[in-house]
């Protein structure tokens, strides 16, 4: 189920594998992950990668902005052993002064990634 920007939280500082793209001076665009709330097993947080880097393990109802240096992007995502998620995958061209939104969730059978639109950066 999609949740809206203003009810998701952060991740816990221990699951941002990359801090660097937490500061807004690393960049000059950004890329907003939403993960959507849902019912999945216990310990199935998905780490997304940017350009093959993982950044970030986001659990359900969480959001994350890396702010990334306006360019071409590969989103990808990688899960626990125990966890059968699809591995998902999407190229995303960001732009300066502009965030691209997307949404995340968890599943074995549908796209991972959705982009939703782009916004002005919010500083």
């Amino acid at each position: 189920m999609p949740v809206a920007q203003d009810e998701a939280h952060p991740p816990a500082r221990g699951r941002v594998l990359f801090r660097e793209f937490q500061d807004i001076s690393n960049g000059n665009s950004a890329i907003v992950m939403l993960r959507d709330n849902e019912t999945i097993p216990s310990g199935c947080g998905m780490t997304i990668t940017i350009d093959q880097r993982p950044v970030v393990v986001l659990e359900a109802g969480e959001a994350f902005s890396a702010y990334v240096t306006a360019a071409n992007h590969r989103l990808g995502t990688q899960y626990p052993a125990r966890c059968a998620g699809r591995p998902g995958s999407l190229n995303i061209t960001t732009h300066t002064g502009r965030a691209q939104h997307v949404r995340v969730r968890y599943s074995v059978t549908a796209d991972v990634f959705t982009s939703t639109g782009e916004t002005a950066l919010a500083e």
